[in-house]
């Protein structure tokens, strides 16, 4: 954060954000690995779920400080305040315990080939999300709704306590118990946002994305957990994550073209599809089994 100081031209920012995007992806994949080697197995979602929780209370906060120390054009003090922040947490990090021990580890063996269903239908999540965050501005305005910052505040409110009660619901009734219905919710509210005519509706959308997001997150993820040996955890939520950007970045691109063809109500159908086809795929190997 501090290097963003010091950029005067358009290379050099491309560079620094490509350099910044490798260090949040090498973080997040970490994180999210040694929560699951702290949490014991009977409470692994519960624990990953309150994790979770860390992103959607950053989105809440973080724009209105980011607002307030960017006012008036000030951007060297948002970058110094960010660099304080990235500087708090690594001053944390030393003083956690390190969780990967590969002498006891390293005899466990395992495949990442049981979490194919699981990272496809964390792909299909990234396509909504993709799809929410590309285009409902747009979206809004054209149906005269106004901003969608309403959408994105009650979605985040609403994932505080999804992330941390879905994922111990998880635990107490099986993952696959969760992450259907929930799955089921954000094909919902994909569903709901074509046919949006009011702000109510519009709110009654972001609550059910938000509330099937927040218990279909942790669950995917403390279900990768469960599936792999403690040696390969970081490894498989690392691909859990590279599917939920791909579905980000692939997604929208696929859906900008759907958008211009047929108008953006056609990008939330194309999404609930997406979700529809990758719960019915999870089902199925569910039933498998």
């Amino acid at each position: 954060m501090l290097l963003y100081c010091f950029v005067e031209d358009l290379e050099s920012l491309l560079l620094l954000r490509a350099f910044h995007g490798t260090g949040i992806a090498f973080f997040t994949t970490s994180f999210i690995a040694f929560i699951s080697d702290l949490a014991p197995s009977e409470k692994r979602g519960e624990i990953m779920g309150i994790g979770g929780i860390s992103a959607p209370v950053s989105l809440l906060l973080a724009p209105l400080l980011g607002d307030w120390l960017a006012s008036g054009g000030n951007f060297q003090r948002l970058f110094l305040a960010s660099f304080c922040f990235g500087a708090l947490s690594l001053a944390l990090t030393l003083f956690l315990p390190e969780t990967f021990r590969s002498s006891e580890q390293i005899r466990e063996s395992g495949t990442l080939s049981n979490i194919g269903n699981l990272i496809l239908l964390t792909g299909a999540l990234g396509v909504s999300y993709g799809a929410v965050i590309s285009f409902l501005p747009i979206f809004t305005a054209e149906k005269g709704l106004g901003p969608a910052g309403l959408f994105f505040s009650l979605f985040s409110l609403m994932l505080l306590p999804s992330f941390i009660f879905g994922g111990k619901l998880s635990d107490k009734a099986g993952r696959h118990k969760v992450a259907i219905p929930a799955a089921t919710l954000i094909t919902l509210a994909m569903a709901l946002l074509p046919l949006i005519r009011s702000r109510l509706y519009l709110a009654l959308s972001a609550l059910i994305y938000g509330l099937g997001y927040g218990a279909l997150r942790p669950t995917i993820e403390a279900s990768i957990a469960d599936r792999v040996p403690p040696i390969a955890r970081g490894r498989a939520l690392g691909f859990n994550y590279a599917g939920f950007d791909l579905g980000i970045g692939l997604g929208s691109v696929a859906l900008g073209f759907l958008a211009q063809k047929w108008g953006y109500s056609s990008v939330y159908t194309a999404s609930a599809a997406v979700i529809i086809l990758a719960t019915a795929i999870f089902t199925w190997e569910v039933l498998k089994c």
